[in-house]
């Protein structure tokens, strides 16, 4: 649907068919060059409707002001389960802070792509603090830098419903990874964190490392591109010599040898499954090997 055109007549026919339908569910509109006047109309049906339960605006140029007529709507709605609006252009963050404070029904919530930054994140992570509801959060590329994650991190502490965070291509590095480390140490139900191309190093890795001899409810980690090297590595695989949670782990291109430490946690780990060192180099040679993915696969004991 492209609503570029003529936005007004859209818009009117737009909120009159939405707030008439009773039984459309699903309302894709990613791409669809979404203006003021027709975000505002999807705002004023929100406010009424109540069968929708996953809207996509993704990929729209959406601006702050329909962005916050649209998240205002939804400090009401009791329907609406997922919520897309990556790729857009939101950089006041108000009155969806407000939303994830007062709405009890959106889960999964997507915002990658938006100019989020430590101001944005500030805002989000106080209505995260009252949400007992969402259980997907997406942040990739939202320029949040340590500042941001800080805020993030603090939430993650004692929050009790996110299930699965993208933080990834955020500028992250060690004071942020270190956040995050402590943040898990305390964190009950994350079961997947995703924080690749950041820069945390081997001192965020290493936090990340000591909350794993502690968490066991996280079931999938994606550290690739993070310049950890050998000594965050193997922080890493020592907490994995005791962690009996974590099936995936993701550490692709980050200067990492393959030295001892790695085959001695394989050796004593049970949980992990899935195994992925893309681009690793052997201590004997300086060149790498390309694609080195591993994939354990458990097989079941026999009774």
């Amino acid at each position: 649907m492209c609503i570029r055109d003529r936005p007004s007549i859209y818009a009117k026919s737009l909120i009159k068919a939405l707030k008439a339908n009773k039984s459309l569910a699903r309302l894709d509109m990613t791409n669809s060059k979404i203006l003021h006047d027709s975000g505002i109309a999807i705002a004023a049906a929100l406010r009424v409707n109540t069968t929708l339960k996953y809207l996509d605006l993704s990929e729209n140029d959406i601006k702050s002001k329909a962005a916050q007529a649209i998240a205002e709507a939804l400090q009401t709605n009791k329907t609406l389960v997922k919520l897309n609006l990556g790729q857009n252009s939101i950089e006041d963050w108000e009155q969806i802070g407000k939303m994830l404070r007062l709405n009890k029904s959106i889960r999964l919530l997507n915002l990658n792509k938006n100019s989020v930054k430590p101001e944005g994140a500030k805002i989000i992570c106080e209505g995260l603090k009252f949400n007992r509801t969402l259980t997907m959060l997406n942040l990739l590329y939202c320029e949040l830098k340590d500042e941001g994650i800080k805020d993030i991190a603090r939430v993650l502490e004692t929050n009790t419903s996110l299930l699965y965070l993208n933080i990834g291509h955020n500028n992250i590095r060690k004071e942020g990874g270190k956040a995050i480390g402590k943040a898990l140490k305390k964190n009950k139900k994350l079961r997947v964190l995703s924080a690749s191309d950041n820069i945390i190093e081997a001192e965020g890795a290493s936090a990340i490392g000591a909350a794993l001899k502690i968490n066991n409810s996280l079931t999938k980690l994606d550290l690739s591109f993070n310049s950890i090297g050998n000594k965050g590595a193997e922080a890493i695989f020592e907490g994995l010599k005791i962690n009996a949670g974590l099936a995936s782990l993701s550490l692709e291109d980050n200067g990492i040898s393959l030295i001892g430490f790695i085959s001695e946690t394989l050796e004593v780990n049970r949980s992990l499954k899935e195994l992925s060192l893309i681009h690793i180099s052997e201590p004997t040679r300086p060149l790498y090997i390309s694609y080195a993915v591993f994939c354990l696969k458990k097989k079941k004991k026999k009774k």
